[in-house]
């Protein structure tokens, strides 16, 4: 199946970008919304990514977070850097921390904490 990574500005506040993944029929999977200013340029953050709830669990979170990381990179080399907002596992025992660290990213998994990936 091809997924397509599409800008979806309306969801990102000023001075941020945000992009969606659908499926080719244009069903929408989830979003990353993220900006290189909060760092003066120097790093990517991603202040956001999620999967509506109905995808959750088909890892459509981790194509949308590599793909991503991805298009980042493709503008610019830089780390990329996100804020834990929380580490509590859900119901279904999903851990937010363990996830991001399988997907390359490092720093401590307390809610707050920043957790950053290096470029490849």
């Amino acid at each position: 199946m091809t997924l397509i990574l599409e800008e979806r500005l309306e969801e990102a506040e000023p001075g941020e970008n945000a992009y969606g993944l659908f499926k080719e029929d244009k069903t929408h999977l989830g979003t990353s919304i993220w900006t290189s200013e909060k760092y003066s340029g120097e790093a990517w953050f991603l202040r956001k990514i999620y999967i509506l709830n109905e995808f959750q669990g088909q890892g459509y979170g981790s194509k949308l977070l590599e793909k991503t990381c991805e298009h980042l990179w493709s503008m610019k080399n830089l780390p990329i850097c996100l804020q834990l907002v929380s580490n509590t596992p859900r119901q279904n025992g999903f851990e937010l921390c363990k996830w991001y660290r399988k997907h390359g990213f490092e720093g401590p998994c307390a809610k707050g904490g920043y957790l950053q990936r290096k470029p490849k």
